[in-house]
């Protein structure tokens, strides 16, 4: 299994957000490294399946109220995406 790799191009400049996809990516590789143990691959797969979900919904609800609060002029658009 590979591995997701960080890079500084995907920062986008706002520090919350920048960090909440840096945690993405060490957890999924978390997730990824335990998968390589053929009795907990399945184990990881649920578990990331539940991380994902759970963090999309939260990163999703900050990412909104960050761009409504600079009134963002694409956020209805941004949020018809995300929903």
């Amino acid at each position: 299994m590979g591995r997701l790799e960080w890079n500084d191009r995907y920062k986008i400049g706002v520090d919350f957000i920048d960090k909440e996809h840096q945690t993405l990516f060490s957890t999924m590789n978390k997730l990824l490294k335990i998968s390589e143990s053929e009795e907990k691959s399945e184990w990881a797969c649920r578990e990331g399946i539940k991380y994902l979900k759970n963090h999309t919904m939260e990163h999703f609800e900050h990412e909104e109220k960050y761009m409504q609060a600079i009134k963002f002029e694409e956020f209805e658009i941004h949020k018809r995406l995300h929903d």
